[in-house]
């Protein structure tokens, strides 16, 4: 994590993240901070101390069972929150969330105004908006179908770009699947040609699939 100091760009990046739409600023100070590929950001043994509003790039939630496996629950991006439920429970997430693609956000410490935030009806609905935009994004995918083999095609056929997936590794939590079972159902949707695989990784839907 690198805080950002540079007057210009934090002057860009709270104009972009339209910060005062989503909470009041009056007698806060944020922050702007850089979180790096492969960062976490909060994790079990690191709690996260601030709300962040991501401003650029991309991050993702997942859990980890006590068998040692990991599975997904949502993605992050420009609109959402990261550390509302640290805020709401006020005790540590058993959830970790990982950068992704480089990710910058707006930082508003919750430990040194939650009294103030507390009472702020705009930024209490900023946290329900987020969860609910992450919880219909997990419906999206999942409400509608059953297994994995009808997630892939439901997401195919009706919230990919372009009826495409380009990009194996950060689907799966979109999907929530693991990548082995995303493999294995891309594989056999790909024999029975309802979707042609482009490239590495690189699948879109088959003409011939009706």
């Amino acid at each position: 994590m690198e805080e950002i100091r540079d007057p210009n760009r934090i002057e860009k990046l709270m104009e972009n993240s339209r910060i005062n739409t989503k909470l009041k600023l009056t007698g806060i100070e944020a922050r702007v901070y850089r979180y790096c590929k492969g960062e976490l950001i909060t994790s079990p043994e690191k709690p996260l101390a601030d709300v962040l509003f991501p401003v650029s790039g991309r991050a993702v939630i997942y859990g980890i069972r006590t068998g040692g496996t990991s599975f997904p629950v949502s993605d992050v991006k420009k609109g959402d929150v990261i550390g509302e439920m640290e805020f709401v429970d006020m005790v540590e997430t058993p959830l970790f969330v990982e950068v992704k693609q480089t990710m910058e956000c707006i930082a508003i410490s919750s430990t040194k105004y939650r009294s103030q935030l507390s009472e702020d009806c705009i930024f209490l609905h900023t946290l329900l908006d987020s969860f609910s935009s992450k919880f219909r994004r997990i419906l999206e995918t999942e409400g509608e179908a059953g297994d994995t083999e009808e997630r892939v095609m439901n997401y195919m056929e009706n919230i990919a770009p372009s009826h495409e997936i380009k990009d194996i590794s950060n689907i799966v939590y979109t999907l929530r699947c693991s990548r082995r079972q995303l493999q294995r159902v891309l594989r056999a949707l790909t024999e029975q040609g309802k979707i042609e695989r482009i490239g590495r990784g690189h699948y879109k839907l088959s003409s011939r699939r009706n």
